[in-house]
């Protein structure tokens, strides 16, 4: 039996095995072996994180709308759907210090 047609080639240049449980990279969308399914493997050109920033320039995501802080994750606030950092995550409705005005 012929099983070519089940699987794809690495897009590895150098590599081109052929694998029948190929892994496709998220940042490139190419189909890649085992070995090379990791974006460090096969030098991923769409990976943004492997472009080094200068020493001057911040990397900014999920900045707190009120204190200006980078958070991990994204947080919402429930009524206004700004982000928020996890001080300041509850909205008008909770009485806390962190608690911020907002309106719906």
């Amino acid at each position: 039996m012929d099983f070519y047609y089940i699987g794809k080639r690495c897009e590895m240049q150098n590599c081109k095995q052929h694998d029948f449980l190929p892994f496709q990279c998220k940042y490139c969308k190419s189909n890649f072996c085992l070995e090379h399914r990791f974006f460090e493997n096969h030098n991923c050109k769409n990976y943004k994180d492997n472009i080094k920033l200068d020493q001057n320039e911040k990397k900014i995501y999920n900045q707190c709308f009120i204190c200006g802080k980078n958070n991990i994750m994204e947080i919402k606030c429930k009524l206004c759907h700004k982000v928020v950092c996890i001080n300041h995550r509850h909205g008008s409705n909770e009485t806390t210090k962190y608690s911020h005005k907002c309106k719906k």
